[in-house]
């Protein structure tokens, strides 16, 4: 009787422990100006999701409870004038608050404010890349990383092929002096900040209008996975993505009209796992990645299935055979025709009588 009583109360104690264990995320907001000097260190994702569109100037979801209206009263200014007019939300995954920004900010650094996002789903699924890389190529991006090496006082020399090469920058040399780009993690996080980089140089700002783009960020934690949070890798890495966060901030401003005029948000995810699991995270990942390369659509692509190879091949297979019968069935029609016996029309021209 015991057991029976004890196993129903064990149930709901590891329940309330499961959800009261849910890993809180780090939010950075640039630009506080937008936020009340006084405000919480937490917000529910709900709450996370909610501000952003309202720092935005979006469509707020169809239902938002009176909490979470509540939570982000007390967060954002009432002022509607005071809106941004332009918001970047950046998702960063593999990297904490820590290991991005960590204690050494400088003073001409924008200030921040840090926050911890809590729930079981952070606000993720409806964040994504923005749209302007999906016509860059490799050359374009190869071209956009550089560019934004040396609007960060670095020095990058591109190798051969693709985005190899060896990255420079003073700044991050406590953890080596130079980068070189010679693995396939250490590539895709420069194709991420040279995808990002050609967002902003490519973006055309309107007047009186606001301006919104995200950008997902996956390189840190594939360089993690690879090589280690303690390695001079992920260390240099994490590093330079901080400077070029605080870079494009800082352009956006400059670009919009103006100091107080950019809301960034950098949700930082340190451990994606806690999210998706190893099916869904690396079909997230792989998906991230063709959008961002889509100049590498081949059956040469690395991270193409065989199975997704299959199904290209027979796709492409029915697209010919119908090709080939439709092109045959007209070339048939039009031979016939130009080859037929020229005669009256035997029912126009009939000689019948009807009584």
């Amino acid at each position: 009787m015991e057991m029976e009583v004890s196993s129903p109360l064990l149930f709901v104690a590891l329940c309330l422990v499961s959800l009261c264990a849910c890993r809180a995320d780090t939010v950075a907001f640039f630009g506080p100006s937008y936020l009340k000097s006084s405000t919480p260190n937490r917000i529910s994702a709900d709450g996370y999701e909610t501000l952003i569109s309202v720092a935005g100037s979006s469509p707020t979801p169809f239902y938002v409870s009176k909490a979470t209206s509540d939570e982000v009263s007390e967060f954002v200014v009432s002022d509607v004038f005071q809106r941004p007019s332009v918001t970047w939300n950046v998702l960063l995954f593999g990297a904490t608050q820590s290991e991005v920004f960590g204690n050494d900010l400088n003073k001409a650094d924008p200030p921040m404010k840090f926050v911890e996002v809590y729930g079981s789903a952070p606000a993720t699924g409806k964040t994504h890349s923005h749209k302007i890389s999906a016509n860059c190529g490799v050359e374009c991006l190869t071209e956009s990383f550089q560019e934004g090496v040396k609007r960060l006082g670095g020095s990058y020399s591109p190798g051969n092929v693709g985005l190899n090469g060896v990255v420079k920058f003073q700044k991050c040399a406590s953890h080596g002096s130079e980068l070189k780009l010679d693995n396939g993690a250490l590539i895709f996080w420069a194709t991420e900040m040279g995808a990002v980089w050609n967002d902003l140089l490519k973006m055309s700002f309107t007047s009186g209008q606001p301006m919104q783009f995200s950008s997902t960020l996956t390189g840190l934690y594939m360089i993690r996975r690879e090589y280690g949070a303690a390695s001079d890798e992920f260390k240099f890495a994490a590093c330079f993505t901080k400077a070029t966060l605080i870079k494009i901030h800082r352009t956006l401003e400059e670009k919009s009209g103006g100091n107080g005029s950019v809301f960034t948000s950098v949700l930082m995810h340190g451990e994606p796992e806690a999210i998706y699991d190893d099916k869904q995270l690396g079909q997230a990942l792989m998906n991230h990645g063709r959008s961002l390369m889509t100049s590498v659509n081949s059956d040469n692509d690395p991270m193409t299935t065989v199975d997704e190879k299959t199904k290209r091949f027979s796709t492409n297979a029915i697209g010919y055979v119908m090709f080939l019968v439709l092109l045959f069935s007209s070339l048939g029609s039009i031979y016939a025709m130009a080859n037929m016996d020229f005669t009256k029309d035997t029912l126009l021209y009939s000689q019948a009588k009807i009584d």
